[in-house]
C-alpha cells in the first residue's frame, strides 16, 4: 500500500504521520531514543498497510537528525551572540542530568552529560542527602571545580536531578496512558471475556494454529506459560531442540506474534557483557528476549560467554565495575540491570554447556514423517484457499490479554505435597521443581480472573499444576529419571514391534529424522534395550531388540486412580484440556 510518511520531533517524542489517500491519517508518537519502540511501530505499520519497515525507520531517524542538525545551527548562532556571557558563566550551566526508573528500592541510575559526553554514572535515591553529596564531589573533581563552588554545584544538582525525576516519570506516565488507550474499548471488552473464559488457553492455542502453527498444541501452551511469566520476579527460560527444519524457531516466533510487540526484545546475538550497558537498566523487566538459534559451547571460553545470562536467570540483576576515567585518573563505576526477562531459544544440537541446562526447560517438536505430512497438506491448503489466517481484529484481542494482566503475588497452596512426591535422587531436583513451580503460578496468573484471591495474592488451582505437569513432564523425567524425550520413546516402540530392522529400513519409516534417530539409537544401545549388528561392508546395521521389557523409568507425581476422589482432579471445564490434545 502507498502512503507518505512524514515524521517530526516534539520534546522527546517523534511524531510520525502515515497519509494513505481515501483513510483518514495514521499519528504515533514514539521516545526519539526509544529504538525497540521504532521497531515495534515498523512492525505495526507493515503489519496493518504493507509499509516497508526499513522506511519507517528511516523516516524517525531523518526527523531525529533534522532536529540536531537545527539545534546545532541554533546553538552556533547563540554562542556568538553570547560569547561573553557564557565565558564569564558557572561551569556546570553547560551540564545536563539524565535518569532513569525508580528501582524497587527507590534508587536511580543517574547521569551527568556536557553535551554527548558523560561526566559521571552513579546508581542513587535521589530522596539521600548523602548520595547526592556523593554524586556532586565525584562530579566537581571531574569538570576540575574549585572547592569554594562545591555547596553552589549541590544547589543546582538538587534542582536539577528534581527537574529530571519529575520529567522522567510523567513522561512514563504520559507512555502508560497512551498505551492504554491504544486498546480500543471493543478489543479490551473481548479481551476481557477471553481473560474470564474456561478455555482461555486453548483459544490462544488456535490463534497460534491460525497463523500456521501445524499441531504441537502442548509445545505452543507451554511456550505461552513461558512468555507470561515474564511477569514473575524470577521469569522462566525455554529451550527447544530438534532437527534442522523441525519447526523450533516457526513456533517460536509464531507464539511471540501472540504478544503485544513492545514487551518482545528479538537478539539475534549478544556479546558476554552486552547486557550491562543497556541504556536503561530495567529494560528486560517484564520483557521476552528471544534469541534465536543456540550457538554450539562446549568449550570453557564459550561457557564463560553466556555468564551474564546465568546470573541474569538465577538473581534477576547484574552488576558489574568498569575503570572511567576521570580528570584524577581512573574511576571505578558501577553498571546495574535490573528485572530477568523471560527467554525463548532454540537449538539443533546438544552442545549446550550443563550450567545452562540446569536453568532451561528443555522441549521438542514433533519430527514424525505423520507430523511433516501434516505441515505440507495444511502450507498446501492455504496456499490453495488464499486464506491469510488469523484476523487482525482477533490478533489484537489475543494480545490485548497480556496488556490486561497485572503482576500479583501467587500462593501455591499445595506445594508442600508436590514437593513430597518429587524425586529427588539428584540435586538438580531443586531447579527442576522451582521451574515446575514458577510454571503453575505463571498458569494462575494468566488465569487470574478465574483464581480465588486472598488479599491482593492469587491461589494457584489445582488445574494449574495438573496442566503444567503434562506441558512439562518429559522434560522432567528426561531430566531427573533418565527417560528420554519423546522421539526416543516412539523410536523405541517401532523397533519393539518389529524385534528386529535395518537401520535403512528404520529411517524409511518416516518416524523421526536421521539425526534424532542416531540419537535414540545410541540411547536404547546404552540402557541395553538392543544390540547394533554389522553386515559387513557396504550393508547397513541391523537392529535387534535385546530386552523387549525394558521401559523408560515412569514418574507421576499424581495418583491417576485416586484422582477421582481427591483434590488432584482433571477439570475438563477449568483448562479444557482436551483442546490442547
Amino acid at each position: 500500500m502507498e502512503g507518505i510518511l512524514r515524521g517530526k520531533l516534539v520534546g522527546d517524542m517523534i511524531l510520525l504521520e502515515l497519509i494513505i489517500e481515501g483513510q483518514p491519517p495514521f499519528r504515533q508518537q514514539v521516545p526519539k531514543a526509544d529504538r525497540s519502540r521504532w521497531r515495534s511501530l515498523a512492525e505495526k505499520l507493515s503489519r496493518d498497510f504493507g509499509i516497508q519497515p526499513g522506511d519507517v525507520l528511516n523516516t524517525l531517524q531523518q526527523a531525529l537528525d533534522e532536529s540536531r542538525q537545527a539545534s546545532a545551527s541554533d546553538g552556533a548562532i547563540s554562542a556568538i551572540e553570547n560569547q561573553t556571557a557564557e565565558c564569564d558563566g558557572k561551569p556546570w550551566e553547560r551540564l545536563r542530568v539524565s535518569v532513569g526508573d525508580a528501582r524497587r528500592d527507590g534508587r536511580r541510575r543517574v547521569i551527568a552529560l556536557e553535551g554527548s559526553e558523560v561526566l559521571h554514572i552513579d546508581v542513587l535515591d535521589p530522596s539521600s542527602d548523602a548520595g547526592r553529596r556523593r554524586f556532586v564531589k565525584r562530579l566537581a573533581e571531574r569538570i576540575a571545580l574549585e572547592n569554594g563552588k562545591v555547596d553552589d554545584l549541590l544547589r543546582w544538582f538538587e534542582a536539577a536531578l528534581r527537574e529530571a525525576v519529575e520529567q522522567h516519570d510523567v513522561e512514563g506516565l504520559r507512555d502508560e496512558e497512551a498505551s492504554s488507550c491504544e486498546i480500543a474499548a471493543s478489543v479490551r471488552e473481548e479481551a476481557s471475556r477471553l481473560l474470564e473464559s474456561p478455555g482461555l488457553l486453548g483459544e490462544i492455542v488456535d490463534a497460534a494454529a491460525a497463523l500456521g502453527v501445524v499441531g504441537e498444541r502442548h509445545l505452543v501452551a507451554l511456550t505461552y506459560l513461558v512468555c507470561t511469566s515474564r511477569l514473575l520476579e524470577r521469569p522462566l527460560y525455554l529451550v527447544l531442540q530438534g532437527s534442522a527444519s523441525s519447526g523450533k524457531t516457526f513456533i517460536l516466533e509464531r507464539t511471540t506474534q501472540l504478544l503485544p510487540p513492545q514487551v518482545v526484545v528479538s537478539i539475534t546475538d549478544a556479546t558476554a557483557n552486552s547486557l550491562y550497558y543497556l541504556d536503561d537498566p530495567s529494560a528486560l523487566l517484564h520483557k521476552v528476549m528471544v534469541l534465536g538459534e543456540r550457538k554450539r559451547q562446549m568449550v570453557e571460553e564459550s561457557i564463560d560467554a553466556t555468564k551474564a545470562l546465568r546470573e541474569l536467570i538465577e538473581t534477576g540483576r547484574l552488576s558489574k565495575l568498569i575503570p572511567l576515567k576521570t580528570g584524577e585518573g581512573l574511576q571505578s563505576i558501577k553498571l546495574e540491570l535490573e528485572g530477568a526477562p523471560a527467554i525463548l531459544e532454540s537449538a539443533s544440537h546438544n552442545a549446550i554447556p550443563y550450567e545452562d541446562v540446569t536453568r532451561m526447560i528443555q522441549a521438542w517438536p514433533d519430527e514424525s514423517e505423520a507430523q511433516t505430512r501434516r505441515v505440507l497438506q495444511a502450507f498446501a491448503e492455504r496456499k490453495a484457499r488464499g486464506e491469510t489466517g488469523l484476523t487482525e481484529e482477533k490478533l489484537e484481542t489475543i494480545r490485548a490479554v497480556q496488556m490486561l494482566l497485572e503482576p500479583r503475588m501467587v500462593l501455591v497452596p499445595f506445594l508442600p505435597e508436590l514437593a513430597e512426591r518429587f524425586p529427588c535422587t539428584q540435586p538438580e531436583a531443586r531447579r527442576v521443581f522451582a521451574r515446575w513451580s514458577a510454571l503453575i503460578e505463571t498458569s494462575a496468573l494468566l488465569h487470574q480472573r478465574q483464581r480465588e484471591r486472598q488479599g491482593d495474592a492469587i491461589i494457584a488451582s489445582e488445574d494449574d499444576a495438573k496442566l503444567t505437569w503434562r506441558l512439562i513432564a518429559p522434560w522432567v523425567k528426561h531430566r531427573l529419571v533418565e527417560g528420554p524425550p519423546p522421539a526416543t520413546i516412539k523410536v523405541w516402540e517401532s523397533l519393539r514391534n518389529h524385534g528386529e530392522m535395518t537401520q535403512a529400513a528404520l529411517a524409511e519409516s518416516g518416524i523421526a529424522s536421521r539425526p534424532t534417530l542416531r540419537t535414540a539409537l545410541r540411547y536404547l544401545e546404552r540402557v541395553g534395550a538392543i544390540e547394533m549388528l554389522d553386515q559387513g561392508a557396504g550393508k547397513t546395521k541391523l537392529i535387534l531388540v535385546k530386552n523387549p521389557d525394558w521401559q523408560p523409568v515412569e514418574y507421576d507425581p499424581f495418583d491417576i486412580e485416586a484422582e477421582r476422589s481427591t483434590h488432584f482432579h482433571v477439570c475438563e471445564a477449568g483448562f479444557q484440556l482436551s483442546t490442547l490434545t
